[in-house]
């Protein structure tokens, strides 16, 4: 069966988060994994996050990947943002996803690049949804 990829947004402390859900063409609920990219990047994490969308539907997992605020098509462009706010979208994500007949809700795991990945780490520290955590050179303290 085949993937289909669906354009969403929900919101996030007054902003609009947009993403790509890319859901696996079998039946039944899929664990899904929310794609956090890294500082001034956006929801493709140029085309990684696209190949790895692709893997984890063959796999039957279901991906969500978003622009994280100031980043694409969430917010004003170019604004980044303190951590705390991506840490606030990754939790709405997994509420958003929650929210999906197809989606296993007892089985969501984020993974993040760079700053995403310290900010999936920060995640998962204090939501206990977010069953796994991939974290790909993960910046913990961009400030140092």
């Amino acid at each position: 069966m085949s993937a289909r990829e669906t354009e969403i947004a929900f919101s996030s402390g007054g902003t609009q988060v947009h993403g790509t859900l890319r859901q696996a063409g079998n039946a039944g609920r899929q664990p899904a994994v929310i794609l956090a990219h890294g500082f001034g990047s956006f929801r493709d994490e140029l085309t990684g996050f696209v190949e790895l969308a692709d893997r984890l539907a063959a796999g039957g997992i279901t991906s969500l990947r978003l622009d994280l605020r100031g980043c694409g098509q969430s917010g004003r462009r170019g604004f980044m943002h303190p951590m705390w706010e991506w840490v606030e979208d990754l939790r709405n994500a997994a509420s958003f996803l929650e929210t999906l007949s197809g989606i296993a809700t007892d089985r969501i795991g984020v993974a993040g690049m760079s700053m995403g990945g310290g900010v999936a780490c920060a995640a998962a520290a204090i939501d206990d949804r977010l069953k796994v955590v991939v974290a790909l050179a993960p910046v913990t303290d961009g400030e140092a």
